[in-house]
């Protein structure tokens, strides 16, 4: 699959995110990695994934306009100058020619304390994209709250407002009671914190210290794992502990059906784990500080895909501590390509490949030389195997299909 890795560092930290297509048709989710965002408050940075749904001009609207609504602020993280900016900024989308598609947005607004190495991060979040924070000790904690329709709080509104819920969804169709855009779901009229859907953020201060490492990412990560199997993974993959369960050793996320004997799965409530995780390597935060966060959000974007998510996936990774000199190692932004010609006799591959690579300012006749380059280098296909393309043509459209079928049987 083609992957698309931004990075950025500064004297705090150093970040990276990861966009990867999956087997959607489609790619809907956005990113923003920003530093520098406030010309007034020196050294404010933001991160942000932004997952549409029905369509990627709600995100697109988000990943150009956040990072200018924060920088018109007077303080950038007075909560209530954040919240009247992303209810001005909903409002404006609505006033588009596209309103009907949505987005969630979970970002975090970034600053190094004074006087210390420490790092205050501001997660800001609309809907069910989620953002979590792993100790070199092996502790953990979720630093988001998913907006879910058949919640109590979120219940009560969007019936005060005339709707319902069915099968945890607003009006049986939607799956997140908060997000961007969806004018369907908002009346003309009112208060918009009274309509069925809304773009009213929650928000969580951490201070992270040097080591810790943050996860801002879309809702495909969790698809099929909780947040405690993420944070495992994370782990294991991030600090070197030893991995908790089969599947995490083989690279995947654990589903829970492979808990070690005398386990039971964590509850989906449960989303923190405070406690210090026995048997924490001696070098974990050295670990964590030498690597790239582009190849954890990679590896843990491959696992949760490998695992049996289908939906898009972007994943952002911060890892706290000096990343001033991140740039010089690793390219600012790169694309690394996945296979193409072993699927290309199929249209409905060859459209997706295409309109990913184009969204993102590539073509396909300018990056064909380094395509093939990659199929040589690992024994693939470089040019379109006639005698596989039926084969080809039914997996990419039964994973499409597949995919759709699960939708519509959630809703």
């Amino acid at each position: 699959m083609n992957r698309f890795q931004y990075r950025g560092g500064s004297d705090s930290v150093k970040a990276a995110a990861v966009s990867v297509q999956g087997y959607r048709p489609e790619m809907e989710d956005k990113h923003t990695i920003a530093f520098d965002v406030h010309e007034t408050h020196k050294n404010v940075m933001i991160f942000g994934v932004y997952d549409g749904h029905g369509g990627h001009s709600a995100s697109d609207f988000l990943q150009h306009h956040i990072v200018p609504a924060i920088r018109a602020l007077e303080n950038p993280f007075d909560e209530d100058q954040i919240k009247r900016a992303l209810l001005e900024l909903d409002q404006k989308f609505l006033g588009t020619n596209c309103p009907e598609p949505g987005s969630t947005a979970c970002f975090a607004i970034a600053k190094r304390c004074e006087g210390s190495n420490n790092v205050h991060f501001k997660i800001v979040n609309v809907g069910d994209s989620r953002a979590m924070v792993v100790r070199p000790d092996g502790s953990w904690e979720a630093l988001s709250f998913d907006h879910k329709p058949h919640t109590e709080i979120e219940a009560a509104r969007i019936q005060n407002a005339h709707g319902f819920v069915r099968n945890q969804r607003v009006d049986g169709n939607l799956a997140v009671s908060r997000a961007f855009g969806d004018a369907q779901y908002k009346s003309r009229t009112g208060s918009p914190e009274e309509h069925k859907v809304i773009a009213v953020p929650d928000f969580k201060d951490y201070v992270a210290r040097p080591g810790e490492t943050i996860l801002i990412c879309c809702d495909g990560v969790f698809e099929c794992a909780s947040w405690r199997r993420v944070a495992e993974f994370l782990q294991t993959r991030v600090y070197g502990f030893e991995p908790a369960t089969p599947r995490v050793a083989s690279g995947l996320l654990s589903r829970g059906d492979d808990m070690p004997e005398g386990e039971e799965e964590d509850n989906e409530d449960e989303q923190t784990e405070d406690r210090e995780r026995p048997g924490a390597p001696a070098d974990a935060m050295d670990r964590a500080l030498s690597l790239d966060p582009a190849e954890v959000a990679w590896d843990l974007i491959k696992a949760s895909i490998d695992t049996g998510s289908r939906d898009n996936h972007t994943a952002i990774v911060v890892i706290v501590g000096d990343g001033s000199d991140y740039l010089n190692h690793y390219p600012a932004e790169e694309w690394i390509p996945g296979p193409y010609h072993k699927d290309a006799g199929n249209p409905t591959f060859q459209r997706a490949y295409v309109a990913d690579l184009e969204m993102n300012g590539y073509s396909l006749e300018e990056q064909m030389d380094k395509i093939i380059q990659f199929e040589q280098a690992n024994g693939l296909p470089t040019s379109i195997p006639t005698s596989t393309q039926p084969a080809a043509a039914a997996s990419f459209d039964q994973a499409i299909i597949r995919h759709m079928l699960e939708l519509a049987h959630q809703q």
